[in-house]
Order: C-alpha cells, then sequence, then structure tokens
C-alpha cells in the first residue's frame, strides 16, 4: 500500500517537515495580510447613533396671535429621532408647564382647552438610544379673544 502523502511525494520526514513548515507560513502570511487590510478601517456598522439635533418648529408661527384654544403644534422630522418630548407653558422660562410630556412618535401634538388672550410658550426635543437633543428654539403664540 502506498503512503497517503504519495501524490506530494512527502515519503520522507523531512519532506514532509518542509511541506508543514510551507503550509503554516502560508496560512500565517494570509491571516496577517488580512489584518493588514482592515487596520485603520473605522467600524461605522457598531455603536450607537448619534443623539439628534434639535427639532425646527413651524407651527403656530412664532409671535402668532388668535390661536384656536386648541391647536396643533406642529414641527419637522429631526434626523435619526426616535419620538418627541414637548413642553408648554404660560412663563417664557418654563417655571410651569401646561403640557410635559414625551414619546411623542408623530411631529405634531394637539393640545387642548387652552384659556383664551393668554400667551403660551413652547418648545420640543428629539430623542433616541444616544439620549436627547438640545431644545428647540422656543416660539410664542397667544390665544383667541373669547
Amino acid at each position: 500500500m502506498k503512503p497517503v502523502f504519495c501524490f506530494l511525494n512527502l515519503q520522507t520526514p523531512r519532506r514532509r517537515g518542509r511541506f508543514l513548515t510551507a503550509l503554516l507560513l502560508s496560512v500565517l502570511f494570509a491571516f496577517f495580510s488580512l489584518a493588514m487590510l482592515s487596520c485603520g478601517k473605522k467600524d461605522t456598522t457598531s455603536g450607537p447613533p448619534p443623539a439628534p439635533a434639535a427639532p425646527t418648529l413651524i407651527s403656530p408661527a412664532n409671535g402668532a396671535m388668535s390661536v384656536a384654544t386648541n391647536p396643533i403644534l406642529s414641527w419637522h422630522a429631526s434626523s435619526g429621532a426616535a419620538s418627541y418630548a414637548l413642553q408648554l407653558s404660560d412663563t417664557s422660562t418654563f417655571a410651569r408647564f401646561e403640557v410635559d410630556t414625551s414619546g411623542i412618535l408623530d411631529t405634531n401634538y394637539q393640545v387642548n382647552n387652552l384659556t383664551n388672550l393668554k400667551t403660551y410658550y413652547w418648545r420640543v426635543r428629539a430623542t433616541n438610544s444616544s439620549g436627547n437633543s438640545n431644545w428647540s428654539l422656543v416660539w410664542s403664540f397667544t390665544t383667541i379673544t373669547p
């Protein structure tokens, strides 16, 4: 019966040793070549997304007058946002809130039962798994006269 290594002419221990050394060197060369190809490349597929940018408000327009007492507040979508938080106050410092809510999945929110002839201030921020954006600019509107 012929030896298994006959097709490579590895019948002597010396030839088998050289073959195994060459095979090992080839495998190591391939491994390090692949390692060098990927060296310095930034992995863009992992890690959390960046926090979203602050939304831009749309309506009611800043300083609007005679706004209904049940307005729909709307803003532009913020890239990367998963949800939004909204605050509505009758003070420009947001010392107290008429509305303070989060988890809004759309880019608008209807407020109900606001007081006639009163000025309100509102702002929105975007949220995703990396955190919150800054608050949007603060806009104000005044409700209708009864």
